[in-house]
């Protein structure tokens, strides 16, 4: 039997509804000499621990910087180990009590081997491997190993950005580097002009992110997906400065767009509708959607508990009924 004087009071462990708070989930995407780790290490809150597959971190263990602690590759040395310790991070308050930011940087290097593995092209611009060469019992086999292939791909990605999402439940900001990739060759990531758009972005794991940079110099960035009032899809940013423009989003001054406050989807569908509500609007604010509708469409989207497929029929039956918003001309 429990010995009830070392029993934990719980009056003591209540927290307060102030003290619980949203991490920022930022990823930051961009080829090589564009700052995109220096924008981490200067910017996000201490205590820090860095996921540091790029074995960059010795750069900036200088005066410049506020100290950090570190897991190299050879404590986490693929993506199934960096799955294993977002999940021991995200159970052991001894972890996330005790960090403010986790980085990862970069995601990409933990990324390539895995998809070189599976014998897949992860990358948004790469066309699909071609079987229509191949013919009888081995044209079968192709589609069946390429089948399961993207099946093992979906399933720790789809619990890799769970992991990130419950991570920034948790209060801790999470920081995402990731480089640049066009597509792949040989599965292998290409080089000169086969060298561009990681296979993280801007497609992929978006549903992840509250913010989404692409850099492309030091000092000028598009901002690829944003959930904060400050900027808008697509934008162009010059004088880009992480201190002034991105250390906000970490200090919770900038504010989120109106109705994302409580806002982090578990699917990309749930994304997708909330994104195609916004921008159809409802009557009432003179947009196109039913207010009673758009109620009923938002319960969805903020459903983090229905399917991604229950979603995608909601996003289907808006589509068809209520058509899609009008593209901006830029």
């Amino acid at each position: 039997m429990t010995n009830p004087a070392r029993t934990p009071r719980f009056l003591d462990q209540v927290e307060d509804s102030t003290q619980l708070a949203m991490g920022a989930k930022v990823q930051i995407w961009g080829g090589p000499e564009t700052g995109k780790s220096h924008d981490a290490y200067e910017n996000l809150p201490r205590p820090l621990i860095v996921v540091d597959s790029d074995v960059s971190a010795g750069l900036f263990n200088d005066d410049r910087f506020e100290g950090f602690k570190r897991l190299g590759p050879d404590k986490i040395p693929d993506l199934e180990t960096l799955v294993a310790f977002l999940d021991e991070f995200t159970s052991d308050p001894r972890w996330y009590r005790s960090y403010k930011s986790l980085l990862i940087d970069s995601l990409t290097q933990l990324v390539d081997p895995k998809v070189a593995q599976l014998g897949i092209d992860n990358s948004s611009a790469a066309p699909a491997a071609n079987v229509d060469e191949l013919q009888g019992a081995s044209r079968s086999r192709a589609i069946a190993e390429q089948g399961r292939a993207q099946a093992d791909w979906a399933r720790i990605a789809k619990e890799l950005t769970r992991l990130i999402r419950k991570v920034s439940a948790l209060g801790v900001h999470v920081f995402v580097v990731a480089e640049e990739r066009t597509k792949f060759v040989g599965n292998r990531p290409g080089d000169g002009e086969d060298g561009a758009k990681s296979s993280l972005s801007p497609k992929k794991f978006t549903h992840a992110f509250d913010l989404i940079v692409q850099k492309t110099s030091r000092s000028e960035v598009v901002v690829r997906k944003s959930r904060y009032r400050s900027w808008s899809k697509d934008q162009k940013l010059t004088g880009w400065s992480a201190a002034r423009d991105l250390a906000p989003v970490f200090g919770g001054a900038v504010q989120k767009g109106a109705g994302l406050d409580d806002f982090d989807p578990a699917t990309t569908a749930h994304e997708e509708l909330m994104d195609l509500l916004k921008s159809l609007g409802s009557d009432a604010r003179g947009g196109k959607i039913p207010l009673a509708k758009m109620r009923e469409y938002l319960a969805v989207a903020k459903n983090n508990d229905a399917a991604e497929r229950d979603v995608r029929k909601v996003l289907n039956e808006v589509r068809r009924e209520f058509g899609e918003p009008l593209k901006k001309v830029s």
